[in-house]
């Protein structure tokens, strides 16, 4: 009987090969979490500020020779500082009377269309000069006043690869607090 040859596979080199295949991989998934939680922990920072600013606000305490809306973006600029560039956080104050934060100026429909016109009168509860959807006023209110604080920023993606996936290159998030005055 011929003897046959029996060869042993050689597996040099495989473990290389496979490693190659998966590590792109395992290092794509590695930096979209820590991308993640880059995104996640600068989302933090922002609900941080808005709820120290709302506090400030809230309370009305202020440093002598500063006013309470300048206190309150200085602090968000303080907390954000950090994470994003201070010429990229906006900080936005609206007052209401109540926490119905929808309601329009109030203005008699003449036309009855349910919309208002630029010739019907309205009642200007804002004061700023022209009639508004919203009866918001800029600032930080006075005692009782419901106040709206809206927190808008944007920084970069940390990683390239989310830079090309995303489009524009930055993130951008928004926060909002609404409380009322003491």
């Amino acid at each position: 009987m011929p003897k046959r040859s029996i060869r042993r596979m050689d597996n040099k080199g495989s473990v290389a090969v496979e490693f190659a295949i998966v590590a792109p991989v395992i290092i794509l998934i590695f930096v979209g979490i820590f991308e993640l939680g880059m995104l996640e922990l600068s989302r933090n920072c922002l609900e941080l500020a808005a709820r120290e600013a709302s506090r400030i606000g809230i309370t009305g305490r202020t440093p002598a020779n500063t006013s309470r809306e300048q206190y309150i973006k200085d602090t968000v600029q303080t907390i954000t500082a950090g994470y994003f560039q201070p010429s990229r956080v906006f900080v936005t104050l609206w007052v209401y009377s109540s926490f119905n934060l929808t309601d329009p100026e109030p203005w008699t429909d003449t036309n009855h269309n349910g919309t208002w016109d630029a010739d019907e009168p309205y009642t200007d509860v804002n004061k700023n000069g022209h009639w508004d959807g919203n009866m918001a006023a800029s600032g930080a209110g006075g005692p009782g006043d419901v106040v709206r604080y809206r927190i808008t920023a944007s920084r970069p993606y940390l990683t390239p690869i989310w830079k090309t996936l995303m489009g524009d290159g930055d993130a951008h998030f928004m926060v909002e607090a609404v409380v009322k005055n003491e």
